[in-house]
């Protein structure tokens, strides 16, 4: 198959790679990097990290260029498939109605789930949250009890399922909140 580059890119793709090789040609840089999409002869459309380097005879003067192309297509679609995951996941902590907060090993606030002004269902906001304590939002005579079930859950990984707290809100007085909890997790690779 006898194409030129500029045939086998994807037409949403053409005007950045012209626009990026005219420069090259112009001698505003020597060399490139792109990420795009390529027109496949079977019709489908694959991706490829493109690199593009000026060569150069012995004036200095621009003599041609040395493209390497790699198939990045399995790359960018998990990284397309992480970000849908991603908001995915944005959406149901924002949308849920439930309280989602993430501790640190010493029972701080590191990230909590909020309705669109920032609050939760406490009342609280993000930014007074993080880095408070548990203990902090825990009803006093709750807390010695929080204590012996994180004790138990870092160590067997095990929550109760019908535990129940008071939890202080924002105005300072106390709900009762259904709590469940898991161990925090290693990432995969």
């Amino acid at each position: 198959m006898n194409s030129d580059w500029q045939s086998l890119t994807h037409p949403d793709d053409l005007a950045l790679s012209l626009k990026t090789h005219s420069r090259l040609l112009e001698g505003a840089c020597d060399h490139y990097r792109l990420t795009k999409r390529y027109r496949h002869a079977d019709g489908s459309v694959i991706w490829g990290d493109l690199t593009v380097s000026s060569v150069k005879d012995p004036e200095g003067q621009l003599w041609g260029a040395l493209f390497q192309l790699v198939d990045a297509t399995e790359r960018v679609r998990a990284r397309q498939e992480l970000a849908n995951e991603r908001e995915r996941l944005r959406l149901l902590v924002e949308l849920g109605s439930d309280l989602v907060v993430m501790l640190d090993t010493n029972l701080r606030a590191v990230w909590m789930s909020a309705d669109s002004e920032g609050r939760n269902t406490l009342g609280w906001t993000f930014d007074a949250e993080m880095g408070v304590c548990l203990d902090q939002r825990v009803h006093p005579d709750d807390r010695r009890r929080v204590a012996e079930l994180t004790t138990a859950l870092l160590a067997s990984g095990e929550w109760p399922r019908d535990c129940r707290l008071r939890m202080r809100t924002a105005s300072g007085g106390y709900r009762w909140m259904a709590v469940t909890a898991a161990p925090p997790r290693e990432p995969t690779a």
